[in-house]
């Protein structure tokens, strides 16, 4: 599949379902601020703004993996058990936030799983 980049076609607005308003929200956001946001694969999304950018990945119904960061060495990808959690979490990076307040955004939305049991990976080079 090739991404789709925003502004694309989608279903109107009596025949969306919660999450479908959750993730056009999210890129009518990002494309309102001037950041590049777009759909890859069956449902994931991605948003880049300079050198920064995110990722918001469908895991199961239940979560998404999030994730930001830049080229050079700072990364944050967490476990979240709401998209729209996801999406502020990345237009919040995308904005200029620091990697320790966007974990601490999402903190409260973390979810554990066996591979992951705090929720989040933090990289080492990131400023806290």
């Amino acid at each position: 599949m090739e991404d789709r980049y925003w502004p694309f076609p989608v279903l109107p607005p009596g025949q969306q379902t919660p999450l479908h308003k959750q993730q056009v929200c999210f890129l009518e956001a990002a494309y309102n601020e001037g950041f590049r946001p777009f759909v890859f694969g069956s449902d994931n999304y991605q948003a880049t703004a300079a050198d920064r950018g995110g990722t918001i990945l469908v895991r199961t119904r239940q979560f998404w993996e999030v994730s930001v960061g830049t080229p050079d060495r700072e990364f944050l990808s967490a476990y979240v058990d709401s998209f729209a959690v996801a999406g502020e979490a990345v237009l919040r990076w995308l904005r200029g936030g620091r990697l320790p307040d966007i974990l601490e955004f999402t903190r409260p939305h973390l979810v554990q799983v066996p591979s992951r049991p705090t929720g989040y990976r933090l990289s080492e080079a990131a400023d806290m």
